[in-house]
């Protein structure tokens, strides 16, 4: 609920909205763009365009390709940074 309720803020004020989440498949579905960052320090390791149309589909092909994209790419950055 809360994730369309920020949605329909962000159409209904038309601002631009930085939104910070651990949550992958959340990035994808109130996104435009996805920056991922790495672990220690942390910089920008990619910026990813999703391109899908809203509403989002959570089941889509597309979805799950982005969601793909960004795991390989924290990953590594994920090994990193365990003990």
């Amino acid at each position: 609920m809360l994730q369309e309720e920020l949605r329909a803020i962000w159409q209904r004020e038309a601002k631009t909205v930085l939104f910070v989440t651990h949550s992958i498949p959340e990035a994808i579905y109130l996104g435009d763009r996805i920056v991922v960052m790495t672990s220690h320090p942390g910089r920008v390791k990619a910026i990813i365009d999703v391109k899908e149309p809203r509403p989002r589909d959570v089941t889509s092909p597309e979805f799950n390709r982005v969601q793909r994209e960004v795991m390989e790419l924290l990953r590594p950055e994920i090994q990193k940074a365990a003990p």
